[in-house]
């Protein structure tokens, strides 16, 4: 009997299929004891949470912030653990990350102007490699409120840290997410004077 093996996101350890919860027609990411002892932990800090209360809090965006935060928080608490994670998962699944890269790499092609200066940005790639630092893109190709695009002017240099702090978000998110108007102005100056400068 072949047993096939399944990756529990918890305790990052491959156990055969039938240790994992089944949920719908598949399995979940957690292996029944990691997913026993998740659900007593929140059994015993929250006795009276229902289904249906968490289920509203969670489409809140009071819910939503507060998961980012615990999500980001518990990555921050466990980098060994998310690195191991996502080096097994990269090994295991090679053809979802090579579709993953050529979706980036397709939305960076749509997000090239036909006035960018591309010596320009292979320069800025080069720098980066031999500094030992990431390119990162100050307007997100991707984002809840904005595209940015793949041109010289949006690029700068960070460390890999600061990258991964910085995420997909740029300077003035907040501000227009909030529907500030100085956020707006600003973002409105801001965009003038990148093309003024182009």
């Amino acid at each position: 009997m072949i047993h096939t093996l399944r990756l529990c996101t918890v305790c990052i350890e491959e156990k055969p299929e039938g240790d994992f919860v089944k949920r719908g027609n598949g399995y979940r990411n957690t292996c029944k004891q990691c997913h026993a002892e998740i659900m007593k932990r929140r059994r015993t800090e929250d006795p009276e949470s229902g289904r249906e209360s968490r289920s509203r809090y969670k489409k809140s965006e009071k819910g939503k912030e507060a998961n980012r935060r615990h999500q980001k928080g518990w990555r921050d608490r466990n980098r060994d653990k998310v690195n191991r994670y996502y080096s097994l998962y990269r090994k295991r699944n090679p053809g979802k990350i090579k579709a993953l890269t050529a979706k980036r790499y397709a939305d960076k092609t749509k997000a090239t102007p036909k006035w960018a200066d591309l010596s320009a940005i292979a320069r800025i790639y080069q720098e980066a490699r031999e500094k030992g630092m990431h390119v990162d893109h100050i307007v997100p190709l991707r984002s809840e409120v904005v595209c940015g695009l793949h041109c010289e002017a949006n690029l700068q240099l960070m460390t890999p840290a600061e990258n991964r702090r910085k995420s997909n978000l740029w300077p003035l998110q907040k501000e227009v997410i909030q529907g500030r108007e100085e956020g707006c102005r600003a973002l409105a100056t801001g965009i003038v004077k990148a093309l003024q400068e182009a």
